[in-house]
């Protein structure tokens, strides 16, 4: 019976490490979730995992392809800290645009060149990583 027990507290801690060194987005989020137009937005995604094990992330307005906007963990850009897994920009809202709902499909890779994928998201042709809404007045 110590025996069992022993093994199986030994297989729930290399399960903990395992899962926790796993790379998975934690949280997506736009701040603020609803601007105006000319005014700024940090967006923001959050990954779990090893720190540097990021390469690229890349947030694609659905419904303007040609806009995207190039995260990143290095201190700049609306970034406050470099390294810390959390990956932002900051944008400006253009003064032209239509008041709507928009979309910001979030593709990342890892170092490998891997696509980061969120359960949930795999068939999904853009934004596999996840999709994050914004609302413009």
């Amino acid at each position: 019976m110590k025996k069992a027990y022993w093994g199986f507290m030994i297989l729930s801690i290399a399960c903990m490490i395992g899962c926790a060194s796993q790379l998975a987005v934690r949280q997506m989020m736009v701040d603020p979730p609803t601007v105006n137009v000319g005014s700024q937005a940090k967006i923001m995604v959050v990954f779990t995992g090893p720190k540097n094990a990021v390469s690229t992330v890349i947030a694609t307005v659905r419904e303007n392809p040609e806009m995207y906007f190039a995260l990143n963990d290095e201190g700049q850009d609306g970034d406050e800290e470099a390294g810390d897994n959390v990956w932002t920009y900051t944008v400006s809202v253009p003064w032209d645009a239509p008041a709507d709902t928009y979309h910001l499909d979030i593709r990342a890779r890892d170092q490998e060149g891997n696509e980061i994928i969120t359960g949930g998201y795999e068939q999904q042709e853009t934004g596999r990583s996840g999709t994050v809404e914004v609302i413009v007045n």
